[in-house]
């Protein structure tokens, strides 16, 4: 949903206002670096 930004060999940032909530951003990271925040 074009949520995520960043640039190689730095954080990438999740933009909370674009964010669906969908979980494919955790799915898709394996250094499982994403966690879901209540």
């Amino acid at each position: 949903v074009g949520a995520i930004s960043g640039k190689v060999r730095e954080p990438f940032v999740i933009d909370n206002e674009k964010c669906i909530k969908c979980g494919a951003c955790k799915d898709a990271c394996r250094f499982g670096a994403v966690e879901e925040v209540a």
